[in-house]
C-alpha cells in the first residue's frame, strides 16, 4: 500500500517546502533512500494554492511555522483578486518594478539558456519548472505555433493519437529579485525586454497573466494570429470587440513601452 498525502490540508507544510525535505526521506520499510506517496488529485491540482507558489512567504514569513499552521492555517491563503482589489496605483507600480511574476514556455533544448537568463536578470529561487507538450494540429493550430522540432508522436493510447509533438518547459519566476533584497538597484525594463526578445528568438511564449512590455507587433510575432484574425473577421468580432492583446496588456503606463517612450520623447 502507498502512503496517501493530502498535501493541501491547513496543517500540512507548504508543498514546495515538503518537496525540499523529500530529498532526504527514506523508505519506512527498507530504510533506503527514496519513498512512494500518493497525492489525491484535488490536492495535486491545488498543491501550490495555499502558499501562492512560494510568494506567501514574503507576505506572511511565519506562515509555514507549525504553530501558525495548526492555529490559523485553516484561514487559507488570501485570494489574489481580493488583494488586487485594494491595490493603489503606487503599490501596483511597485509590484511591477520591484517584484517579478514571469512565466515563459520554451523548447526544452533551450532550457539551459533560460535558466541562465533567469539567474542573471532575476535571481529568484526556487524556480518553477514544468514540462509541457505542444502538439502539431496542422491547419487548426491556434495561438501556439507548430513545434519547431518533433520530439515524439502519440500512440493509439495517447492524448492525441497519431499527432506529433514537441517538448517544451515552463520556467516561472515569482518573488523579489535578489538585487532588491540586497538593497541594490534593479531595473525591470531591460530585464523584461531581454527575456522577451530571447523568448521570441527561440520560438517560445510568454504567459498572458504576466506584466509584459511587448508591442502589438512583437506580440503577434510570438503568437500565431492567423486563425484568430480569420475568425474575428468571419464573425464580425473585429468590429465589435478588442483584440486579445488589448485585453491582456498591463494597464499601467509604466508597463506600456510605447507610451513610456513617447512620454520620454516629449
Amino acid at each position: 500500500f502507498f502512503e496517501v498525502t493530502p498535501c493541501t490540508l491547513w496543517k500540512k507544510p507548504y508543498y514546495y517546502k515538503w518537496v525540499e525535505g523529500a530529498f532526504d526521506k527514506t523508505d519506512k520499510k527498507t530504510g533506503k533512500p527514496g519513498f512512494t506517496e500518493v497525492l489525491p488529485i484535488k490536492h495535486y491540482y491545488h498543491r501550490y494554492t495555499r502558499s501562492i507558489f512560494w510568494e506567501l512567504n514574503d507576505l506572511i514569513p511565519f506562515g509555514n511555522n507549525p504553530l501558525y499552521r495548526y492555529l490559523f492555517g485553516w484561514l487559507g491563503a488570501p485570494k489574489i483578486a481580493f488583494i488586487k482589489l485594494f491595490m493603489t496605483t503606487a503599490i501596483r507600480e511597485s509590484v511591477v518594478t520591484k517584484h517579478v511574476v514571469q512565466d515563459i514556455v520554451v523548447p526544452i533544448d533551450c532550457m539551459p539558456g533560460g535558466l541562465q537568463l533567469f539567474h542573471e536578470e532575476f535571481e529568484i529561487y526556487p524556480l518553477l519548472v514544468f514540462p509541457i507538450r505542444i502538439y502539431d494540429h496542422g491547419d487548426k493550430q491556434g495561438f501556439l505555433r507548430k513545434p519547431r522540432k518533433t520530439d515524439g508522436v502519440d500512440g493509439p493510447d495517447g492524448q492525441h493519437p497519431g499527432k506529433a509533438w514537441g517538448m517544451y518547459v515552463d520556467l516561472g519566476a515569482y518573488g523579489v529579485p535578489q538585487r532588491i533584497r540586497d538593497k541594490k538597484s534593479w531595473n525591470f525594463e531591460p530585464a523584461l525586454l531581454r527575456m522577451e526578445e530571447w523568448t521570441r528568438k527561440i520560438g517560445g511564449y510568454q504567459c498572458f497573466y504576466t506584466d509584459f512590455l511587448l508591442t502589438r507587433d512583437e506580440y503577434k510575432e510570438m503568437f500565431d494570429h492567423k486563425q484568430y484574425d480569420k475568425m474575428r473577421k468571419k464573425t464580425g468580432a473585429d468590429e465589435a470587440f478588442p483584440e486579445v492583446y488589448d485585453k491582456v496588456r498591463p494597464e499601467l503606463k509604466v508597463c506600456d513601452r510605447n507610451g513610456r517612450l513617447k512620454a520620454k520623447a516629449n
